[in-house]
């Protein structure tokens, strides 16, 4: 894991030698297998962009994690259109920490948002991603998913 985020940020230091990779590393453990891409954010600090696939290897996701934190900021996952109603649906504000918009370079996609997730809710959203591709990501199912199951008291 730690020569992967090596890797993947340019290949400069190690954990030894920098306790916020070290932080970084333990924060997405439960996600590393999905990571393909990690870049600092310069503009602030403490502040990681992860590119991943989630749900089985269908969905491009990224991930914001903030270190001091120790939560994810983010998550926006693309989506591809299954309906012409999709945007419709999706556009409208929902209640609660989920938001769905259209993107608006490609009218293609749906940017989901999540904040102020634990670590350890990374893992079960990969899950969460998955069965909602299984329901062809269908408007209904996956808003059933979104706030019903991951969000369940």
């Amino acid at each position: 894991m730690e020569d992967e985020l090596l890797e993947l940020d340019g290949g400069e230091g190690s954990q030894e030698q920098d306790p916020e990779l070290s932080e970084l590393i333990q924060a997405v453990e439960p996600i590393r297998g999905l990571i393909k891409s990690m870049d600092a954010c310069e503009s602030s600090p403490g502040v990681y962009s992860l590119d991943a696939r989630m749900g089985g290897g269908q969905v491009e996701v990224r991930v914001m994690v903030q270190l001091d934190l120790l939560t994810v900021d983010f998550v926006a996952g693309y989506i591809p259109p299954t309906a012409e109603n999709y945007a419709t649906l999706l556009a409208q504000h929902q209640e609660g920490p989920w938001w769905f918009r259209i993107d608006d370079d490609t009218y293609k996609a749906v940017v989901i948002r999540m904040c102020n997730t634990h670590r350890r809710d990374l893992a079960r959203l990969d899950q969460l991603m998955l069965e909602a591709w299984r329901e062809y990501w269908s408007v209904q199912p996956l808003l059933e998913v979104l706030n019903g199951t991951f969000y369940r008291p």
